[in-house]
């Protein structure tokens, strides 16, 4: 998960512009940007900038998500299943059933 979770927030990816935009006052010419995603969650793009929005999409798809929730579940339960075998094995060895 570590690996994932490092590729996706610390990747850079390639936005394309077809035309000229503008946004804030700034004008983006037509070309190619790579734009890093510098650590930033989902949360953390701007969605209406013409690059982050784009970076924003492909940084954090729908694979990206579902790797980390699954991944994220199954450490939990891994965890889990630990914590109850280590308190069924106490039990047992303080004289439980």
């Amino acid at each position: 998960m570590a690996v994932i979770g490092y590729h996706v927030l610390y990747g850079n990816h390639e936005g394309v512009l077809t035309e000229n935009q503008e946004y804030k006052g700034k004008v983006y010419l037509a070309g190619s940007y790579e734009v890093p995603v510098n650590g930033r969650y989902w949360t953390g793009f701007d969605r209406m900038h013409p690059l982050d929005g784009k970076v924003r999409e492909m940084a954090w798809s729908g694979v990206a998500h579902s790797l980390i929730a699954e991944l994220g579940v199954g450490t939990v339960t891994a965890s889990t299943l630990q914590l109850g075998l280590t308190v069924a094995v106490l039990m047992a060895g303080l004289g439980g059933y």
